[in-house]
């Protein structure tokens, strides 16, 4: 839940027309945009560290739906043909 908030707040940060420093500045102007990525990616990295994980370890048993809750699994399934 923390990095669905936090990439909702940067979005927000970045369409929102009040930066901490204004855009104008050159160079200086994007320094406040790229610390809203470097402190959203941190706190994301972790959950897509733990994504990879999973996947890789759900490839390796055969099929990377395999981990998925059967509702899933069946609307993957549907959506691809398979059955």
């Amino acid at each position: 839940m923390a990095s669905l908030i936090a990439v909702v707040a940067a979005l927000v940060y970045f369409i929102s027309p009040i930066d901490l420093i204004p855009d104008g500045i050159p160079i200086a102007g994007y320094v406040d945009d790229a610390l809203v990525v470097a402190v959203c990616w941190s706190i994301v990295e972790t959950d897509v560290d733990r994504y990879l994980e999973w996947r890789d370890n759900n490839k390796e048993n055969g099929s990377p739906k395999q981990g998925l809750p059967s509702f899933l699994r069946e609307i993957s399934n549907s959506f691809y043909g398979k059955e």
